[in-house]
């Protein structure tokens, strides 16, 4: 997908077994008329267009181990490393035809601003036009003389759609000129369908979720006045409940996903997390600057009133996903040296950060001088589910490193008492009045809503079915309207690869996967996503599905015909979507 930023792992734990259905109970269903005509619902598929000249991606395939996964169109060349260009007018021509043999109604291009340049350290060297390149497939289906078969939606990526700000008018002029087109998905009667992922970029850019909707709403009000209809926004969310909220503070329509999350049931996730004996010191160095000693210069002790009448000073617990998460003091716990510490219980702890200001309580620290934090940390139950990093921040630039030695480091966490300590030396100097994060202690959001664990472990394709068709469930319990999502498989073992790490881009070697979909059981869980917008109209007005993915073969998704497998996944999908429109 675009902007592939995930973090890192932990621990180790088993998994929660959810056998799917092929049926759709009537418990799970809107009400629906007896003897009503149902038209079959629209069915769509993501598209990633990164087989370009700018070859990083293809670098995936170089094993010997990956070339199954080669599409039509790739081959190896003569150094061995496998050549995946798909930029070419001739592919997209035949890719077409695949598309609409198979039954496909829409296309969904990841669209990228030709203006926006990838910073440097986002992935390998990228060059000047590299989102020019990204886009050039999407150009190359609209000169197409045979885009006709098959419709086509824009996804719209918040970090990197509407930038440069001097041109976001132009940018959502353009917009409505493809929204104008003849062969844009329409949904509802008439209404353009857009996709949204990754709005907090969007957030990031504008200043607030106030700014985005009214970009949202001058995007609506020009596509209504240039004719092109009322766009039918769909914000894209690993996590319903907060994706509803965010829904509503953006003006969006319904919810959908760029790919499902993990078959581990969210029960599961609930955890007690354990912080102690945090400290930060000075290293004072010898006559001959060797270290020699440590001055503790802020310590909390949760002793209860130990030393001030707030045993939570400086200290701040943010939480995504959990709003009845709160910090309480557990003095009698004992850890190695001590008792007394910071308590944290969580119905869900994925996207969650404690953050202890140490700036708020008169630190100074001084350039070049070294110092160190440390804790103690503990959980109530190993879970492969909650990576846990920690880092040392400021409030100004909590992603920028103090210096060196302050950047994030995963934390293997387990049951029982761990201490973790940083030693790092500030880039400049911060006075008493600089808000500091130190320590930052994150649970991230990778594990559970996309990493799937941590375990190096295969579970079968019928696990991630299953967590499919209860994310469709969960956002329906939120009384949003939904678009489900289908995943056509998740694997990104290709990408794992040491000598191009850039690839897996802060993704974890010891991710787990899922089998690859028999091309049956891939057309059986579009069926049900088929079957579950028909039984839930009121929840599915759209009557649209969408399939991750065409062509993410790097991720293990895709439909589009590969090498050795040829055209048998979408065989099966044509076969389930003719009898559908029967």
């Amino acid at each position: 997908m675009g902007n592939r930023n995930f973090i890192m792992p932990i621990a180790v734990l088993g998994f929660f077994l959810v056998f799917p259905s092929d049926r759709v109970s009537a418990a799970e269903s809107d009400d629906v008329a007896a003897n009503t005509k149902i038209e079959r619902p629209l069915v769509g598929a993501i598209r990633w267009d990164g087989w370009n000249a700018w070859d990083v991606w293809q670098r995936s395939f170089d094993s010997k181990e990956w070339h199954y996964r080669l599409p039509f169109y790739g081959k190896i060349g003569p150094d061995g490393k496998a050549i995946v260009r798909g930029d070419s007018q001739e592919v997209m021509d035949q890719e077409i035809a695949y598309a609409k043999a198979g039954g496909l109604d829409y296309w969904v291009f990841n669209w990228y601003n030709p203006a926006h340049k990838i910073p440097d350290t986002a992935v390998a060297p990228a060059p000047a036009d590299a989102y020019a390149q990204l886009n050039r497939a999407f150009r190359l289906y609209l000169s197409s003389k045979h885009k006709s078969d098959i419709n086509y939606a824009l996804l719209i990526e918040g970090g990197n759609a509407l930038v440069p700000e001097e041109k976001f008018s132009q940018t959502l002029d353009h917009f409505v000129k493809c929204f104008q087109d003849s062969n844009y998905q329409k949904v509802m009667d008439g209404r353009p369908l857009v996709y949204f992922l990754g709005m907090n970029g969007f957030i990031t850019t504008l200043g607030s979720e106030a700014a985005v909707r009214k970009t949202l709403d001058d995007l609506r009000g020009r596509s209504i006045a240039a004719g092109a209809g009322n766009p039918y926004f769909v914000l894209m969310t690993f996590a319903p409940k907060q994706g509803a909220e965010l829904l509503d503070e953006l003006g969006c329509d319904a919810l959908s996903a760029y790919c499902s999350y993990s078959h581990v049931d969210p029960s599961e996730l609930s955890v007690t997390v354990w912080v102690a004996n945090v400290k930060i010191a000075e290293i004072v160095a010898d006559s001959a600057g060797n270290p020699k000693t440590e001055t503790i210069l802020r310590e909390w002790k949760f002793q209860g009133r130990n030393d001030t009448d707030n045993p939570f000073d400086g200290v701040t617990l943010r939480s995504d996903a959990d709003n009845t998460a709160k910090m309480s003091v557990d003095p009698d716990i004992a850890f190695p040296g001590g008792r007394g510490a910071l308590k944290v219980a969580f119905a869900d702890p994925t996207g969650s950060q404690l953050y202890f200001g140490a700036g708020r309580e008169g630190l100074n620290l001084v350039k070049g001088k070294k110092y160190t934090v440390s804790f103690q940390l503990k959980i109530s139950k190993r879970k492969t589910f909650l990576p846990i990093s920690a880092s040392v921040a400021t409030d100004a630039s909590p992603s920028a490193p103090l210096g060196a030695g302050a950047g994030s480091q995963s934390l293997a966490v387990g049951t029982e008492w761990k201490e973790f300590k940083f030693v790092f030396s500030p880039n400049r100097d911060f006075h008493e009045d600089a808000v500091l994060r130190i320590p930052e202690i994150s649970f991230t959001k990778a594990g559970y809503l996309y990493d799937h664990g941590h375990d190096n472990k295969e579970f079968p394709y019928a696990l991630l079915a299953a967590a499919n068709q209860r994310f469709w469930k969960d956002c329906k319990a939120t009384g949003k309207q939904v678009i489900p999502i289908v995943n056509a498989g998740w694997d990104y073992r290709p990408m794992k690869q040491p000598q191009y790490k850039w690839l897996l881009m802060c993704r974890t070697m010891d991710a787990n996967w899922y089998t690859e979909a028999t091309p049956k059981e891939l057309a059986d869980n579009v069926k049900t996503a088929m079957d579950w917008v028909t039984a839930n109209p009121s929840t599915c007005p759209s009557k649209a599905v969408l399939i991750y993915a065409w062509n993410e073969l790097s991720e293990g998704g895709w439909l589009v015909p590969t090498l050795t497998q040829g055209t048998a996944k979408l065989d099966a999908l044509g076969t389930v979507l003719r009898e559908q429109s029967r």
